[in-house]
């Protein structure tokens, strides 16, 4: 089930135009989905939600402007519908840990194939310094790493840990592929512009892999934060790397404490998740749940693994446009 948007427009028009009049075109469409033709996987529902979720949720006030202009430029149904569907997917697939994702070896190229050893080294070295730098333990549980454990760096406890990317993906993924590229060049855009993150720039290839872009989670709550279930968020107000764990619902986040307090031993050396990171990665999750689209990728993906082959009917057209971005690695 999704959440109706607040019907009472929160941005004011005299300060915050754009804004202003893109939310009253989601609320609009939201009005208006039972006589507006669905032209996409998603629903006409869902894509006004969305986007007015992603518009209320934008983590800063530049970011929000620039996406409430496109949302502004949509002067037709199918134009809106179509910007949802570019979001859901290449700005829900920033982040979210596709359960059934495998990468397809006949897609990498020779370039990618010789990067592998580095990327292995890269992983491995940063699960090295984001255990010293978080003490062993998960962030939010405070379990401690079972191969830590062995190796009698820190005292017994029953669970492993793993490391988490806010980001998921490196963005130089596959850039032989066109189908490929667009998608990079996607998320370009709508990260440079909603998040004001220069992704490239800061996470490319094996800089995926930077301590600024990893947790430290146990490997149930890994799966959660990968999944959008779970995420960090802080108010302007909070002292600096303090974060209260959210979640789409109560029993993810049953246990953890009602506030985090992330810590370093040494900034430079161990640098903490960058903020922005974080709050993009919340932003994401909250206007992805609120909306529904999470709902809609989860069926889709559960769908697609009970699926052993597709059928050519008016009912496996939604698995069958998620199994070709999944393909693709979006």
């Amino acid at each position: 089930m999704s959440t109706p948007l607040p019907h009472h427009n929160p941005f004011d028009r005299a300060y915050l135009l754009a804004s202003h009049c893109a939310y009253d075109r989601c609320l609009d469409l939201e009005c208006r989905n039972t006589v507006v033709k669905k032209t996409g996987p998603l629903t006409v529902l869902m894509c006004a939600r969305f986007l007015g979720y992603i518009l209320i949720e934008a983590p800063t006030h530049v970011g929000r402007e620039y996406f409430a202009l496109e949302v502004v430029r949509c002067d037709e149904d199918e134009a809106i519908q179509a910007l949802a569907e570019l979001y859901k997917n290449h700005f829900i697939r920033c982040f979210r840990l596709d359960k059934s994702h495998t990468l397809v070896p006949s897609c990498r190229s020779a370039e990618e194939e010789n990067s592998l050893p580095q990327t292995v080294a890269s992983h491995i070295e940063a699960k090295k310094k984001a255990l010293i730098r978080d003490g062993h333990r998960c962030m939010l549980t405070e379990k401690i790493d079972s191969d830590s454990m062995e190796a009698d760096l820190v005292a017994y406890d029953d669970a492993g840990v793993t490391i988490t990317r806010v980001f998921d993906r490196p963005t130089h993924e596959d850039l032989d592929i066109y189908n490929k590229r667009r998608h990079i060049e996607a998320i370009r855009a709508v990260l440079g512009q909603l998040g004001q993150i220069q992704i490239t720039d800061e996470l490319n290839g094996v800089d995926v892999h930077r301590l600024e872009n990893i947790l430290t989670l146990d490997n149930v709550v890994h799966g959660w934060f990968g999944q959008l279930k779970v995420w960090l968020e802080r108010k302007p107000e909070d002292p600096a790397d303090y974060y209260r764990p959210a979640a789409t619902q109560l029993y993810f986040i049953e246990g953890f404490k009602p506030e985090v307090q992330l810590t370093t031993p040494d900034p430079r050396i161990y640098p903490l998740p960058d903020p922005q990171y974080l709050a993009i990665h919340a932003a994401c999750a909250r206007a992805a749940h609120l909306s529904g689209v999470a709902k809609h990728i989860d069926t889709a993906s559960h769908e697609m693994a009970e699926t052993e082959a597709l059928e050519d009917d008016r009912g496996s057209g939604d698995v069958l446009h998620h199994a070709l971005m999944r393909h693709l690695n979006i």
